[in-house]
């Protein structure tokens, strides 16, 4: 009796054990005389892929979480199980934020290049830090796959995943977004200004209940966001890509990822039904949704993860997980 409950006991600590096993270390990237900060997990034994973690839009961490109701730590649970799976990981706080809020420079970061040059600046500082890696995984989340896209143009991984990516640029996708949640009758309140800055004009009129998506210093960042759309970068990448969705993800459509694989018919498409946006199992309701954004419980949805590990073993061949179990 008393074995069987200290195998109980062992069977639960088992999870808890691998975590253990894993060692975080400080990450950081300099571009332009800031420095960039981040996290690295390593796994225990041996390790020959390496993945990155481009976070999304808005004023959202490393972790996942932001101040705007997002307390489920998204980015952290998915790169503890990766690193659980044998795979080194990074994630980053982006320009401005957590911890590389320091040294920030606004006045010379206003536009989505600069992001790209962020995630630039983050790949050559991994390659450098991890010469030992044999093979590179960059997986972007919502604009963090448009940022990750263009970013490996000119600087390559040799895996990428688009989980939640648009497929159209960030004013096409604003106003979507907008018109799928406001009355008809409203929608020449917000397609006035995003016309305007469509052509490249500020804007000083607009809606206040929307100016958190208008606000002064927003508008370069959004002016400069229509030169890139996914669509357009994803058929020059020549690397394996896995576009991933959710049919609860009440941010991002399924269509989106369907034109990405339009775009990009080489790439592997996987729809997952009941994953929302923060990557949980979810019903497809609005308010259901917001509520597992702000519980910081639960876990990455695990038919999600079933995935990237399989996807990320199959396509770095030499370069993945040697450890036994995997």
């Amino acid at each position: 009796m008393y074995m069987k409950q200290l195998f109980v006991v062992f069977v639960l600590l088992i999870p808890q054990l691998f975590l253990s096993a894993q060692q975080e270390l400080p990450f950081k990237a300099i571009f332009k005389g800031d420095t960039l900060f981040g996290t690295t997990l390593t796994p225990a034994g041996k390790y020959e892929t390496g993945v990155l973690i481009v976070p999304g839009s808005g004023p959202t961490d490393r972790d996942g979480a932001n101040p705007l109701g997002v307390h489920f730590k998204s980015y952290k649970l998915l790169a503890e199980a990766l690193t659980q799976k044998g795979f080194l990981t990074i994630r980053y706080d982006k320009r401005g934020i957590g911890e590389s809020k320091y040294g920030y420079r606004i006045a010379e970061h206003t536009g989505m290049t600069h992001s790209i040059e962020d995630v630039e600046a983050i790949i050559d500082a991994m390659k450098k830090e991890y010469p030992s890696i044999k093979k590179w995984v960059l997986i972007g989340h919502s604009e963090g796959a448009l940022l990750g896209a263009a970013a490996i143009v000119n600087h390559p991984v040799d895996v990428y995943v688009s989980l939640s990516g648009t497929c159209v640029d960030l004013l096409t996708t604003i106003e979507k977004q907008l018109k799928e949640r406001l009355p008809e009758s409203s929608h020449s309140y917000f397609k006035e200004p995003i016309d305007s800055l469509r052509a490249g004009f500020t804007v000083s009129k607009y809606p206040p209940a929307l100016a958190n998506v208008f606000a002064p210093p927003s508008q370069p960042y959004l002016i400069s966001s229509t030169r890139y759309a996914a669509k357009d970068i994803l058929p020059g990448l020549k690397m394996p890509i896995l576009i991933v969705n959710g049919g609860s993800d009440i941010q991002i459509k399924n269509e989106e990822a369907e034109c990405l694989k339009a775009a990009q018919p080489k790439a592997e498409l996987f729809i997952i039904d009941d994953l929302n946006h923060v990557m949980k199992a979810s019903a497809a309701d609005m308010n259901t949704n917001i509520k597992s954004y702000a519980d910081a419980a639960g876990e990455i949805h695990p038919a999600l993860l079933t995935k990237l590990v399989s996807f990320i073993q199959t396509n770095t061949g030499k370069g993945k997980n040697k450890r036994k179990g995997n």
